[in-house]
């Protein structure tokens, strides 16, 4: 499974990174074999005025369907 993660406006730590990938993983266990990638794209809407402001879009692609889109603000 190839997976990229994004961010936008804010800089990606390792720790947020490993966390993103932890749970991922723990996400997408049963369904390795028909899951072929993972693009999460995490995002500061607000930029630096600060505030509770984090988008996050969650993209499954999956063997002979169209992709999975999730989003959360």
């Amino acid at each position: 499974m190839n997976l990229r993660i994004q961010a936008h406006d804010f800089r990606l730590t390792d720790g947020l990174r490993q966390h993103v990938e932890t749970r991922l993983a723990c996400a997408l266990n049963h369904g390795q074999e028909v899951v072929t990638g993972v693009v999460v794209r995490l995002s500061d809407v607000n930029g630096p005025r600060g505030g509770a402001d984090k988008s996050c879009s969650i993209e499954v692609r999956l063997k002979g369907v169209p992709a999975l889109i999730v989003e959360d603000t």
